[in-house]
């Protein structure tokens, strides 16, 4: 989560030809989230993990479509301000803030270490 926090940090802060390179690797990384439903699938007994996984598909299609309609938000109202290049850079801010805010409440609540 950190790694992916960090590329999206990079995303929105570095200018120049290479910001491709922060794409793909953003790309890559998120491929990893995609193991949390294995993860479900172990935790629940086989009558449940469907459920589960389709619980978790609702959280995560709602979640989805809210965060993009923010986003498109942030960046028709920045846009008026601010070039489209960079009314999106700010809208990118949105779900990067989420992020940390959960991972400061994960990492507060189970005393885990980096």
């Amino acid at each position: 989560m950190i790694v992916y926090i960090v590329i999206e940090l990079m995303i929105i802060t570095v200018h120049g030809h290479n910001e491709w390179i922060w794409w793909v690797l953003l790309s890559l990384v998120s491929q990893i989230f995609n193991l949390s439903y294995a993860a479900l699938t172990q935790h629940f007994q086989k009558a449940y993990s469907g459920r589960a996984n389709t619980a978790l598909n609702v959280v995560v299609f709602t979640s989805v479509f809210l965060l993009q309609y923010l986003i498109g938000l942030i960046v028709t109202l920045s846009n008026q301000y601010l070039s489209l290049a960079s009314s999106y850079k700010v809208s990118f801010m949105l779900p990067l803030l989420i992020q940390v805010i959960c991972l400061s409440i994960f990492l507060s609540r189970t005393n885990a270490r980096i």
